[in-house]
């Protein structure tokens, strides 16, 4: 058999084929050829007999191996990580879980429309379980994709942002809310900084507070500006972490700290958003409560190089309704507060 043979029983093939003889490539099927370009006639340093992976171009390669007439022929598929797995799993659930959301946000008009109260709770406590899984599977993704994260920066009041969230968030979590103070210092707070990520870490905060306070308990949110950096703080009078959960705070999934309800990744995340703004996160916490602070550099004088509009950017009351859906109750998931 020559080599140009091997295209009727490879070139149709989705999969990345390879043919080599004496060392050296004389057949790539088009699918090979996409994702490394033309390679025949060349000779690729890591592929033998007992190769069972390898990188070819940007890309690491599970390669299986058989022979033909002769000739080496190598099947190539993407090596995943554990990481890209998880990665790629979380994105096909957001998937599924919005082609719920959708069936969701059409049956729940009719059911609020029949009037039956019974029914009208397991609408709402699908409706929170949804989105108690669509932030997991959110948060889940942002974890395993810290090396890909996007950063939009856009200028935006720090102070006025926080302050509207602190007070939405009682209307939202109800009666059982423990008191919920907001202190800002003075002086201008207009930041340069990812809003959308910047609310993202606020709300990874809150959520564990509101998890582990009584209701009769407070959350204080204070946002102050120095010469160099802003800073966001949530403190809580709660019970406070022992020093063996504090010494792994920022441990992902560590069993010590992660919540009742939750995969244990919020803390890394608001690490990761300090330092892809050039900052830094820190965590105290004692038997009078926990304070976690989220501080970022002040670069004002860049201010006017941002001017991406701010609604791309505003996440909104449903974005709160998601990021705390595993501390509002179901009956908040109804059409007053979710359209």
């Amino acid at each position: 058999m020559t080599a140009p043979d091997f295209s009727v029983l490879f070139d149709n093939l989705n999969q990345p084929v390879i043919a080599v003889f004496k060392g050296q490539t004389v057949y790539s099927n088009p699918a090979a050829k996409i994702q490394l370009g033309d390679i025949d006639g060349s000779i690729l340093a890591g592929l033998g007999e007992e190769a069972d992976s390898a990188i070819l171009g940007a890309n690491t390669y599970k390669v299986t191996v058989s022979h033909a007439y002769d000739h080496s022929i190598y099947y190539l598929s993407p090596k995943y990580t554990s990481d890209d797995l998880l990665y790629n799993m979380s994105v096909r659930l957001k998937e599924k879980i919005t082609e719920l959301k959708l069936t969701d946000s059409i049956l729940s008009p009719i059911v609020e429309n029949l009037g039956n109260e019974k029914l009208m709770s397991y609408a709402q406590s699908i409706s929170k379980n949804i989105s108690v899984l669509h932030r997991m599977a959110g948060n889940l993704g942002y974890f395993q994709s810290f090396d890909k994260a996007s950063f939009f920066p856009v200028t935006f009041d720090l102070a006025r942002a926080i302050s509207d969230i602190a007070d939405s968030v009682p209307v939202f979590v109800g009666d059982n809310c423990p008191n919920i103070v907001f202190k800002c210092g003075s002086g201008d707070m207009t930041v340069q900084a990812d809003k959308k990520k910047i609310e993202l870490a606020l709300f990874q905060l809150l959520s564990n507070s509101l998890k582990y306070i009584p209701s009769d308990g407070t959350i204080t949110i204070t946002v102050l500006k120095t010469a160099k950096s802003f800073s966001v703080t949530v403190s809580d009078n709660g019970s406070g972490m022992s020093s063996k959960q504090l010494s792994t705070a920022w441990t992902p999934g560590n069993a010590e700290i992660t919540p009742r309800s939750g995969i244990g990744v919020g803390l890394p995340i608001v690490q990761h958003i300090a330092a892809l703004h050039g900052g830094h996160a820190i965590i105290s916490s004692d038997e009078n409560g926990t304070s976690v602070s989220l501080s970022i550099p002040a670069q004002q004088e860049n201010a006017d190089n941002f001017c991406t509009p701010a609604a791309y950017y505003d996440s909104g009351l449903s974005d709160l309704m998601l990021q705390l859906s595993e501390v509002i109750p179901a009956e908040r998931f109804c059409s007053k507060f979710t359209d």
